[in-house]
């Protein structure tokens, strides 16, 4: 096998703006070093069995997967002079060895169209991608909306007084619609946040299997906002809660949790070892990017110069949950691509990565326990019955007609 066969196909969707453009950014500038700097060791929930690591790369097949064809072609166009500005700012510091160059010439960005509100655009991505791509080695689901409503300004105030770093880390303030549905009638928050991305990762299953440098990843992009209280399963579409973006965020959380388990489980909670040596099994993990200025919801609040300012004090009062930047925030979904296998949580603990930042805006990563998994597991392993149900009949229904 040549050496551009062994390079990366990665899949990043919401790669257009926030923080999918900064993972974008980051993994590619990050491949165009000798060793990627976010490859090095940072966490204590590892497995400590140093045996897999992913292998170098002198290329890359990096796939944009958004809805708008002309943003997705502004971030193609950004990238690439983006990576031209490293290259650059290497020579300048005298840290160039000629490297990038090398990996600039195996370098593909790629656009096709992804829409995650309907389960048909999604199983149609999905058979696009296999009609392109021999295999796939990651998979890096982080497309995200909140059905924003509006501000509660009393809460606004209330926070600010007692709870300046939650108000900047997990506001309580934003309204958010309830019952919105789409065009499948399924919670539609649930669909563009959850369910889109399950779809994906059970139908990409196969190709991730046979990426060379074994084995292929998931990366699944949760929030700071992830609250186990707005996870009901009575409600598990999230059409009745008026906090559908934190319970769906909480979703990914148990849903991956679930996904890299070494033990398989029932609807009923049995469980059974999974084959630990099957290395062609993809790992599932879940990353967090902190605070960062994306377009989420500040695009749509008059205030959003003030709330970047809000960020910046909260980091200079001590907070290490500002990275602020999306590039910054990036890091723990770089870290959870590049560092080795052994370097990342045990699959035994239901952690995640968390981006972290210093004083100073360096980034780091942490690890840090899923909330409140364990009293919710069942609820959780319920969860991913009901979605592989309707997976299937969906799958089932395509293939009838």
């Amino acid at each position: 096998m040549d050496s551009e066969s062994k390079n990366p196909i990665v899949i990043v969707t919401g790669a257009n703006s926030g923080v999918g453009f900064g993972i974008c950014q980051r993994f590619i500038t990050q491949l165009a070093t000798r060793v990627p700097p976010d490859s090095y060791p940072q966490l204590e929930l590892a497995s400590k069995n140093p045996r897999l690591s992913i292998e170098p790369a002198e290329g890359l097949t990096l796939v944009l997967a958004c809805r708008n064809p002309d943003r997705a072609e502004e971030a193609r166009k950004k990238l690439w002079l983006l990576l031209d500005e490293f290259i650059a700012q290497q020579i300048r510091d005298g840290l160039y060895d000629g490297y990038a160059e090398t990996f600039k010439k195996g370098l593909k960005i790629e656009f096709v169209k992804c829409d995650l509100s309907h389960s048909d655009k999604v199983f149609a991505f999905c058979d696009e991608i296999k009609k392109r791509y021999p295999y796939v080695s990651h998979l890096v689901l982080n497309a995200g909306l909140m059905a924003y409503k509006g501000i509660d300004w009393a809460v606004v105030a209330r926070q600010l007084v007692t709870d300046f770093h939650g108000l900047v880390s997990t506001p309580e303030f934003k309204l958010q619609h309830v019952g919105e549905t789409s065009e499948e009638g399924f919670g539609y928050v649930w669909m563009c946040n959850v369910f889109g991305h399950y779809i994906m990762a059970k139908e990409l299953d196969q190709l991730l299997r046979k990426c060379p440098s074994l084995p292929g990843r998931v990366i699944w992009e949760s929030s700071s906002e992830a609250k186990p209280q707005a996870f009901d399963i009575d409600d598990w579409q999230l059409v009745k809660t008026d906090q559908s973006y934190e319970g769906s965020k909480y979703q990914v959380d148990v849903i991956a949790t679930l996904a890299n388990s070494t033990v398989l489980y029932d609807e009923d909670g049995n469980s059974r070892p999974l084959d630990i040596v099957d290395e062609t099994r993809p790992r599932h993990f879940v990353v967090g990017p902190a605070v960062t200025a994306s377009e989420l919801f500040t695009s749509k609040m008059v205030f959003s110069a003030f709330w970047t300012y809000l960020m910046y004090a909260a980091r200079c009062t001590g907070s290490q949950l500002h990275p602020i930047q999306p590039v910054k925030g990036a890091i723990s979904a770089t870290y959870a691509m590049l560092a080795p296998l052994w370097a990342l949580p045990d699959p035994s603990h239901p952690a995640k990565i968390g981006s972290r930042a210093t004083f100073a805006g360096r980034p780091y990563v942490e690890s840090e326990l899923v909330r409140g998994f364990e009293g919710r597991k069942q609820d959780s392993i319920k969860l991913v019955a009901k979605m592989d149900a309707l997976y299937g009949a969906l799958k089932k229904s395509r293939t009838s007609d």
